[in-house]
């Protein structure tokens, strides 16, 4: 079969709502970000926490601050 996504992550998570969560660790660190089914990266990698996507949106929680973001990576909340 044909790679979708490049092979750049640790963990990809199940598609929800058309997007991923990834996770990755760059020099030891955790980092974390979203990508599109096409493998486009929606957010890049960096020192953030998800939980799943519902209904259009998901949690966060980076830098000690909570939000939402949608599924677009814009923080609506």
């Amino acid at each position: 079969g044909k790679a979708i996504i490049p092979f750049k992550y640790n963990f990809i998570s199940e598609f929800q709502e058309g997007v991923s969560i990834v996770k990755s660790f760059v020099d030891n660190q955790p980092l974390a970000g979203i990508i599109d089914i096409s493998g486009k990266i929606i957010v890049p990698l960096s020192p953030i926490k998800f939980t799943k996507f519902s209904e259009g949106m998901i949690a966060f929680e980076q830098y000690g601050k909570v939000g939402f973001m949608n599924t677009k990576g814009e923080t609506v909340i």
